[in-house]
């Protein structure tokens, strides 16, 4: 009788459950951008090539043309250093008075048309020089330090006025005006905006207004005497722009865009908006990263990230390049800025689920780092999750995938090039007795019905459901040794989604008559665990031996 209820048992342990499945909340590849929370990515998302990398360092504003002749500062690494047209050479020549040797780490510059005075910018300062004593001379006084996330500068003629634009910590746009009086530098406006995507700025000659940029707009803002702030103003403004990376205005406040390869000639209409000139723009550039407007002059010079700059003159026709007033050669400060993030678009669930899991394709080059984070309530908060591994979070329903990147190389960078976002929720559940040696007349199986009746040393055979990727499923006894269960579908290649597991059980020989015995199931994945606890599971009721002696005395 027992070797039959062992083949028996043998046999219904190897049935198949029921085909399993997963649930998947986002599957991005990076090829656009609508998976993308894009206000909240401070990262570059490169959906030419399909992966995230760390944005490069902001050169919006590397270039400043003077209104003067024909001369132009730069932001290199060998400082600001200030170009002029020189007529016995017929070309530009470094113009060592007004350069700025001591500026290395420069990524931003700022000329005064009517005097020789420049704005330096930095990553993390802002620095005011003026001519004095045969060079550019400048005092602690009028250094401007502890900036963060800083993105363009650009200077007004009259006063030694500047402003600078940054990036909040929400990828948010604020201006900030700083102002030289007695030698001394100070910040006297501040305006906090909800424009994301900031870019560049560039005040417009003989006005006190500027233009601010985002990735994909342009906003014109006017000075208000009333308040001394600043406006919107509603009918200026061009939509629709595209990979934005520097810009420029004329004092008619008609202005250069620098967007991709292309350098975009706007000219704002009577009606609201503007109009592109294509006979002022220049298409196909290479390499652009930073242009500046000779103020009054329909002509412009576009810095490239390779060091060179084009100047380019309208001839009646079209813009041309002047090669006697371009150059080549310069050595830019460069290189990505760390960290970076990038966020998911909130995707809502119809349940909620406390486990999630990123798998993410990356390449992490040395001294880079990618750490992932998942939100479970829209952005709110955050929990930190290994790539590739299940973790445990607060239950939700509005999920979001979001990556730091970062480098310790600035010349280097992470590249996250897919990310794939599932939930689930580790449980166990729908436990049943399949059959029962010797089981007695009057019981009936499978059951979910506890305490079954159960005759000491008569095995029980017995089985569990899962859902959310178990990896194992362990039983222990109130009375005896616990067991580890064999999963129905095999765990191998992939861990399925829901799995049936079955255990066997043998009532121990000094198990008291009357007796109840308790069961405790742990499904793990992971370092997650979930139990399903049954007490009473076994009634012990009789003895398997008595039925082989009755047996016998037939």
């Amino acid at each position: 009788m027992r070797l039959l209820a062992v083949i028996f048992f043998i046999a219904l342990m190897f049935s198949l459950p029921p085909p399993s499945w997963a649930i998947t909340v986002l599957d991005d590849d990076f090829n656009n951008l609508d998976y993308v929370d894009t206000t909240g990515t401070t990262a570059e998302v490169d959906t030419a090539n399909g992966w995230v990398v760390l944005p490069g360092q902001p050169m919006a504003s590397a270039i400043d043309v003077r209104k003067e002749g024909w001369e132009y500062a730069v932001a290199t690494k060998n400082g600001i250093e200030v170009y002029s047209y020189d007529d016995a050479s017929c070309s530009m020549v470094k113009n060592s008075a007004l350069s700025i040797a001591s500026e290395t780490t420069a990524i931003g510059v700022a000329c005064r048309d009517d005097e020789p005075s420049i704005w330096a910018l930095t990553p993390d300062s802002l620095t005011l020089y003026k001519y004095n004593a045969g060079g550019m001379q400048t005092s602690p006084s009028q250094k401007v330090t502890g900036l963060t996330n800083v993105l363009s500068v650009s200077a007004w003629n009259g006063l030694d006025r500047a402003a600078l634009l940054s990036r909040t910590g929400d990828n948010k746009a604020r201006v900030e005006i700083y102002r030289d009086v007695s030698g001394s530098v100070n910040k006297v406006f501040t305006l906090n905006t909800d424009l994301a995507d900031p870019v560049a700025i560039c005040t417009v000659p003989n006005t006190p207004d500027f233009i601010l940029a985002t990735k994909t707009v342009t906003y014109y803002y006017c000075y208000d005497d009333a308040t001394g702030g600043y406006v919107q103003h509603p009918a200026k403004y061009v939509l629709g722009l595209s990979g934005l990376k520097s810009a420029s205005a004329r004092d008619d406040g008609s202005f250069v865009a620098l967007e991709n390869s292309d350098a975009n000639y706007y000219m704002f209409l009577d009606s609201g908006g503007a109009a592109r000139s294509d006979v002022l723009s220049k298409a196909g550039l290479s390499s652009p990263v930073s242009v500046s407007i000779k103020p009054g002059e329909y002509e412009y010079a576009v810095l490239s990230s390779t060091g060179s700059v084009d100047y380019w003159m309208y001839d009646g026709a079209g813009m041309v390049k002047n090669s006697s007033l371009s150059i080549s050669g310069l050595s830019l400060n460069q290189g990505y800025l760390s960290p970076a993030e990038y966020r998911s678009k909130a995707i809502t669930t119809a349940g909620s689920y406390d486990e999630v899991k990123i798998t993410a394709a990356e390449n992490l080059p040395a001294g880079t780092e990618i750490k992932y984070y998942v939100s479970t309530d829209g952005g709110a908060s955050f929990t930190e999750v290994q790539n590739g591994v299940w973790k445990q979070v607060p239950a939700g329903n509005n999920f979001v995938a979001r990556a730091v990147l970062s480098t310790t190389d600035p010349a280097k960078t992470p590249r996250v090039l897919h990310v794939k976002l599932e939930v689930t929720t580790l449980s166990i559940s729908n436990l049943r007795v399949i059959s029962i040696a010797a089981n007695e007349p009057g019981q009936t199986l499978p059951t979910s019905t506890f305490p079954v009746r159960v005759k000491v040393g008569a095995m029980v055979l017995y089985e569990v459901s899962t859902s959310g990727y178990a990896e194992s499923v362990n039983a222990a006894f109130t009375i005896g040794p616990g067991t580890s269960l064999v999963p129905m579908t095999s765990l191998f290649p992939v861990v399925p989604e829901n799995n049936t597991w079955r255990g066997t059980y043998v009532v121990p020989s000094d198990a008291v008559e009357g007796a109840t015995i308790g069961i405790t199931l742990t499904a793990a994945k992971d370092t997650i665990q979930k139990q399903l606890i049954q007490n009473p599971f076994i009634l012990v009721n009789g003895n398997v031996l008595d039925v082989v002696d009755l047996s016998l005395m037939r």
